[in-house]
């Protein structure tokens, strides 16, 4: 099933936006890259996850007005019209154990491991499935693609959906830095400057004689 037969709010449209931009921030990490200038994986994942949520964070109610961040340090809660929704990088056939947690804390449990829906009264299902956008990459770091679909907190995985994307036509566009202007009119709110200080005669031409 796709993701909008089960979550109405997941939408292919949001989810195409939402994944463009997670790999928009990727090619443009991968660019400024540099192995020649001591760059290594353990600073490019870096660079990758801190610009991803709070590019994110940035566009949240904004240029994504169906997308809420809650951002404290590093720590990010993402929810596409109250949906939760875990981004991580790695295989979508075996998520990692920080995706498997998350699922245990914050899992719907409205369905069990067969997909049957739980209604008032029954047992409830054992097992917690949350939503997760897996960005899957080769060895440094290039993405091929990015499935959406739902985990357990047993590490299963069903509902899966490939999110489709023009890799190559998104990392031209990076290249030619025709994305930015978008993120970077959300990067800040405009600085309110404070009207100039009235300063007393004297101090006003000491002022000056400073100038000359």
């Amino acid at each position: 099933m796709k993701p909008w037969d089960l979550e109405t709010q997941l939408t292919e449209g949001k989810l195409v936006e939402l994944a463009t931009r997670v790999i928009e921030i990727r090619f443009d990490a991968l660019i400024d890259h540099d192995p020649d200038k001591g760059d290594g994986a353990w600073d490019l994942g870096t660079k990758v996850y801190e610009r991803t949520i709070k590019q994110l964070a940035w566009a949240a109610g904004k240029e994504f007005p169906w997308l809420s961040v809650f951002l404290s340090g590093l720590y990010i809660d993402l929810k596409v019209d109250g949906c939760p929704v875990r981004i991580f990088r790695g295989d979508p056939d075996n998520p990692n154990g920080n995706v498997t947690r998350w699922a245990l804390e914050n899992g719907d449990r409205t369905f069990g491991k067969n997909g049957t829906e739980f209604f008032e009264g029954m047992e409830p299902p054992s097992v917690a499935w949350v939503w997760v956008m897996a960005v899957q990459t080769v060895g440094d770091g290039t993405p091929v693609r990015v499935i959406v679909e739902q985990v357990s907190d047993e590490g299963d995985t069903r509902n899966r959906w490939a999110v489709p994307l023009n890799l190559q036509a998104i990392r031209a566009a990076v290249e030619k830095k025709t994305w930015r202007a978008n993120v970077e009119s959300m990067a800040k709110p405009p600085i309110e400057l404070e009207p100039a200080a009235v300063l007393p005669k004297a101090t006003e031409d000491a002022a000056s004689d400073e100038r000359s």
